[in-house]
């Protein structure tokens, strides 16, 4: 199930290329942010998922916009190669899991921000990721129209026997310099000991 829901703003970055004033508009029962700089249109996604394995397709009034596919690997890295973390799998019950983002709109998508937060306990890790850590987890921070990006070892693990990881990716598709989308989706990856 897909809940849309008003964005929400994280370190209070909001975007707007000037600070005018603000309009909340509902149409049909979709909240859009709008300035009087641009015209914003902003949405958060939640995405819930009893399972490991899932696929969205990640719509905003009618338009696709992104394809969010998560699959599980297992308890160790599905490349261990390309494994750079200094985190101790073999030591540390850790699921590992493959996240691909594929851009269905005709726009460009610029990866923003990744904010990250526990079902059950506190966070040992930063609490974010900004655009240089995006940039160097995933190569690039931005999917060009028709294209993906993947991230083969996103990793979860807790001092409980089952927590849920959620990621909150916050993207923007630029249309013109005057108009553009700001959208989040929150991708949970469960663990299970």
């Amino acid at each position: 199930m897909i809940k849309i829901i008003p964005f929400r703003f994280f370190g209070g970055y909001t975007g707007c290329r000037s600070r005018n004033l603000l309009l909340v508009v509902s149409v049909s029962g979709i909240a859009l942010l709008l300035t009087a700089c641009s015209r914003r249109q902003e949405f958060h996604t939640s995405i819930d998922s009893v399972t490991r394995n899932f696929q969205k397709i990640i719509e905003i009034e009618g338009r696709k916009l992104l394809a969010v596919e998560v699959e599980y690997i297992g308890k160790s890295p599905g490349d261990t190669l390309k494994y750079t973390n200094n985190h101790d799998y073999k030591s540390i019950d850790t699921d590992f899991y493959r996240i691909k983002l594929e851009n269905l709109s005709e726009f460009r998508i610029e990866m923003e921000k990744v904010g990250y937060r526990l079902e059950k306990g506190r966070l040992r890790v930063k609490s974010y990721a900004d655009k240089k850590s995006i940039e160097k987890t995933w190569g690039k921070s931005y999917i060009d129209s028709g294209g993906h990006i993947e991230r083969l070892n996103n990793m979860v693990w807790s001092d409980y026997s089952e927590n849920i990881f959620y990621k909150n990716y916050e993207f923007t598709l630029i249309q013109t310099d005057e108009e553009y989308i700001e959208f989040s989706v929150e991708i949970p990856l469960r663990y299970i000991r």
